[in-house]
């Protein structure tokens, strides 16, 4: 009974950590993505793709009020260098706080390069 629980547990384990994708490659790709931003958002004739990347940019879609006032909802990683920018003081405290929007948002930038089949160069670790 014991050895079958053990093969039981074992065996999800193994499922769950082949299901994960390694925060190197989402944290590459999230690095890709705010390095080349320009090129991405502007640069294809797909206009599904280019809309999946723009939303990228904001927490949610903006108004066209908010655009014109710069008072649109930025995603997580803008919002920070933003605030980082404006204060040049970054709590360690607070972005451990935050790391599960972080993470959440480094997989959304994932997902969607995989969506659409967005190749990025092999950063060194």
């Amino acid at each position: 009974k014991l050895e079958q629980t053990i093969a039981q547990a074992t065996y999800q384990r193994d499922k769950k950590e082949e299901e994960q994708v390694d925060i190197e490659v989402v944290l590459n790709y999230s690095k890709f993505f705010m390095e080349h931003l320009e090129e991405l958002l502007l640069g294809s004739t797909n206009p599904f793709k280019n809309a999946s990347l723009f939303g990228l940019v904001f927490d949610e879609p903006p108004t066209y009020f908010e655009l014109v006032n710069r008072t649109p909802r930025l995603a997580p990683l803008f919002e920070l260098n933003d605030n980082y920018n404006t204060s040049k003081i970054l709590s360690v405290s607070r972005v451990s706080q935050e790391w599960n929007t972080f993470e959440s948002y480094f997989s959304r930038i994932y997902a969607t390069f995989q969506r659409y089949q967005i190749q990025i160069p092999l950063y060194a670790s």
